[in-house]
């Protein structure tokens, strides 16, 4: 009996391991039939070219906008402000005013006229007791560029006090108006430098503010404390770009206006 048991015991095994194989071999080849009858997807084939396609749509989108915002047309037209009503100090102001397809950019230019506005009223109050007379001149200079898919175009505005007894300059100062002419509207700083330099923006714009304060001497890496806040002046020329520092926003001011160009990784 013992050995009866034993062999009923083979046979049983015997069985449970060749119904794990043809189960094995029925499931292979069944797998085999549903992968060959599988049809391949819409978006991956063998050369990749509907992705292309899909990467195709977005460049357009981007070419076509591009195409569009380049052939903006505008117009920069002179706003003369001459006063002599004050007996100490003139105006000799030359702003200008923008035009987007033969519309005003009545908010920009605004807002331009207002700033130049309240520093002169300012300065007419401020001199009424100086003993000599003064001149306040401002003129600008502007240049537009393409960054990205936007049309932009930069302002820069020059305004400085002569003394008109001996022709010394007695102040000078540098402000910018960056205006993207398809939004009709003044864009930040981080828009442009994230366009121009890339995500690490900040860091490029720190480092190299940096190495030129210390190339120039005016002041040592150690010194320098700087946090960038978006609100700085800065331009875009020939799509360099440029920040800005006013004498009176450095410690030391010896030095003047200081106009840095920021270059890209790439050493534009």
């Amino acid at each position: 009996m013992e050995t009866m048991r034993y062999t009923e015991h083979k046979k049983g095994s015997k069985l449970v391991t060749i119904g794990l194989i043809l189960f094995i071999l029925v499931g292979g080849i069944l797998i085999y039939f549903a992968m060959q009858a599988e049809t391949t997807p819409d978006i991956i084939g063998e050369d990749k070219s509907d992705i292309n396609k899909l990467l195709d749509i977005d460049t357009s989108n981007y070419e076509t906008e591009k195409n569009k915002n380049s052939n903006i047309k505008y117009e920069i037209k002179n706003k003369t402000i001459e006063d002599k009503t004050n007996k100490k100090i003139s105006g000799n102001i030359v702003l200008p005013e923008i035009y987007v397809e033969g519309v005003v950019l009545k908010d920009v230019n605004d807002k331009i006229a207002k700033d130049y506005s309240d520093i002169f009223s300012g300065l007419k109050t401020q001199m009424l007791d100086a003993e000599n007379t003064f001149e306040y001149i401002v003129s600008y200079d502007y240049y537009d560029n393409m960054v990205g898919s936007k049309k932009i175009v930069s302002f820069v505005i020059r305004q400085k006090i002569l003394d008109k007894s001996n022709e010394n300059v007695t102040m000078e100062r540098i402000n910018t108006y960056n205006v993207d002419l398809a939004g009709k509207k003044e864009i930040s700083q981080s828009d442009i430098a994230k366009n121009i330099l890339g995500v690490d923006y900040k860091t490029i714009l720190r480092k190299q503010i940096i190495e030129y304060l210390v190339e120039n001497q005016i002041m040592s890496e150690e010194e320098f404390n700087y946090t960038i806040t978006g609100l700085e002046n800065f331009y875009i020329k020939e799509g360099n770009l440029y920040i800005i520092f006013n004498s009176d926003e450095l410690e030391n001011n010896d030095h003047g206006i200081l106009e840095i160009n920021i270059k890209s990784e790439g050493g534009n």
